[in-house]
């Protein structure tokens, strides 16, 4: 999130991530537990792909990747770099103790299971659940890239 807040040259919030790592590495527990929230320092979410987007890259074409859901290339390719800035892949590499991508496809297996509830509201009251999606997702990147959401 500090490299694309940089990226998007959104100093204020490459700050607050800067606090928030600060006391969740802390107070947290080596991020066991996140404090920063507690205290009002907000989360918000940011990707390479969202960078990319603010910098002016189009989306490009809808997307559904196996395992990752919706996306497009735009945000695939930023997949990529958010994956090579992940801590978990640094521990990796210099410990040389092989992750094999376990703490990715635990997300992303976790990620799934929260939103199955929502999922299921939504296959039951689209009318056409693939336009649905699509659309959806088209959104919220817009959103997201924009700041708004």
């Amino acid at each position: 999130r500090f490299v694309s807040n940089v990226g998007q040259a959104d100093s204020q919030q490459a700050l607050i991530e800067v606090v928030r790592f600060t006391v969740n590495t802390t107070v947290g527990i080596v991020g066991f537990f996140d404090p920063a929230t507690h205290w009002g320092i907000a989360r918000r979410d940011e990707d390479v792909g969202q960078m990319f987007g603010r910098w002016g890259v189009p989306p490009g074409p809808y997307l559904v990747l196996p395992l990752l859901g919706p996306s497009n290339p735009r945000d695939a390719v930023g997949g990529v770099f958010d994956s090579l800035l992940s801590p978990f892949m640094w521990i990796s590499f210099v410990t040389g103790v092989p992750t094999y991508g376990a703490p990715g496809l635990i997300n992303v297996v976790n990620a799934r299971a929260r939103a199955d509830e929502r999922i299921e509201s939504a296959r039951q009251s689209a009318l056409d659940y693939y336009v649905f999606v699509r659309d959806a997702f088209k959104q919220y990147r817009e959103a997201a890239v924009a700041n708004g959401g």
